[in-house]
């Protein structure tokens, strides 16, 4: 619910980070194996996954490390899921065209 809050009220301060170690919130979850919040911060914004610590971690190392394995595979179904959600909303600006039994991608103008 508090994250909910966070990110109707405030989305920027889902990017904020930690002085010290660089760990953003969906660090923070991961490491404590917070799945719940952890789909909510990738589903609001996937692109947090990439965010790595001062020691080069992503919040998959750290959900790794710590073994919360339903965390792990929660934010690789989502972030795939948020990577084909935008290429097939790529795909509208495409028409499609068979010949001769190859598919041909045809870009809209």
């Amino acid at each position: 619910m508090i994250v909910a809050r966070l990110l109707t009220h405030n989305p920027a301060s889902i990017d904020a980070v930690t002085s010290d170690d660089k760990m953003t919130a969906l660090h923070l979850a991961a490491c404590e194996g917070h799945e719940a919040i952890v789909a909510q911060l990738l589903n609001h914004s996937p692109g947090l996954i990439d965010l790595k610590t001062t020691y080069d971690q992503t919040a998959l190392h750290i959900a790794a490390i710590q073994g919360h394995v339903k965390v792990v595979a929660l934010s690789q179904i989502l972030v795939w899921h948020s990577q084909v959600s935008v290429f097939l909303n790529n795909l509208r600006f495409f028409n499609f065209s068979t010949k001769r039994n190859k598919m041909i991608l045809l870009r809209n103008k």
